[in-house]
C-alpha cells in the first residue's frame, strides 16, 4: 500500500526477512528496514507515489527477524487507479548478501596490497595500457627520486633512458597484445632506469 504495509508477499520475500506471510502483512516496509536506510526509501516512495519518477532501484538492508541484517537490491514501481490515484507499490527484492560479502572482501584485500606496495622497499611501480603511471611507492620515490604527486599519471618512458624507449614500447605493445597465459616481457634482466636528477642506475 501507498503507507508501505505489506499487502501480498511471496515465499522468497519470507525467505529473504525470516517472516511467514501472515505476519510481514501486519507490518510496512519500514518497519523492517535498516534505521539508517530507511529515509531514502521512504524520500524515493513518496516520489514515485507523487508521480516524479516511474520506477526506482537501490540497494539496502532489512533487519531479519531473527535480528540479522540482508543486503537486498529493491526494484519499486506503482500501480495507479483510473483517477491516477496510487494504489499499491509493486516491489521486486534480490538478496545481494553474498555479493556484498564479495565486495567487502575484495575492498579489505586491496587495501592490505596497497599497504603493502606503499611501504616496500623496492620499486613498485603499475602502468595502464597506455602506459601512464598509476601506482608508484614510497620505494619508487626513493629510487627514482620523483614524489608520487609528480609522477603518477605521466608516461612510464619518464623514468627509462631515451636510448631504451624504443625497444621498451615494441616490447609492451607485443606484451599487451599477447595471450595471458603468455604474457610476460622477458627474463628477469639488467635494465637502466633514469633519475630525476638525470642519472642512469642498472636495476
Amino acid at each position: 500500500r501507498p503507507d508501505g504495509t505489506f499487502t501480498r508477499v511471496n515465499r522468497v520475500l519470507c525467505e529473504i526477512t525470516g517472516y511467514a506471510a501472515s505476519e510481514l502483512t501486519t507490518l510496512r516496509f519500514q518497519d523492517i528496514t535498516h534505521p539508517d536506510d530507511v529515509d531514502n526509501d521512504v524520500t524515493l516512495s513518496q516520489q514515485l507515489a507523487r508521480g516524479e519518477t516511474p520506477r526506482y532501484q537501490l540497494e539496502k538492508r532489512y533487519i531479519r527477524k531473527d535480528g540479522s541484517v540482508v543486503d537486498i537490491m529493491v526494484s519499486r514501481s506503482i500501480l495507479r487507479g483510473p483517477d491516477n490515484a496510487p494504489l499499491c507499490y509493486i516491489t521486486q527484492l534480490e538478496d545481494i548478501s553474498e555479493r556484498k560479502r564479495a565486495e567487502r572482501a575484495l575492498r579489505r584485500s586491496e587495501a592490505k596490497f596497497s599497504g603493502i606496495v606503499s611501504i616496500a622497499a623496492d620499486a613498485i611501480i603499475s602502468v595502464d595500457k597506455d602506459q601512464r603511471i598509476t601506482v608508484f611507492n614510497e620505494g619508487a620515490e626513493e629510487i627514482f627520486g620523483y614524489t608520487k604527486q609528480e609522477i603518477v599519471g605521466t608516461f612510464l618512458e619518464r623514468l627509462i633512458p631515451a636510448r631504451y624507449r624504443s625497444k621498451h614500447g615494441t616490447s609492451f605493445a607485443a606484451f599487451a597484445a599477447g595471450e595471458p597465459s603468455a604474457r610476460t616481457m622477458a627474463e628477469r634482466m639488467e635494465v637502466y632506469g633514469l633519475r630525476k636528477d638525470g642519472k642512469e642506475f642498472p636495476a
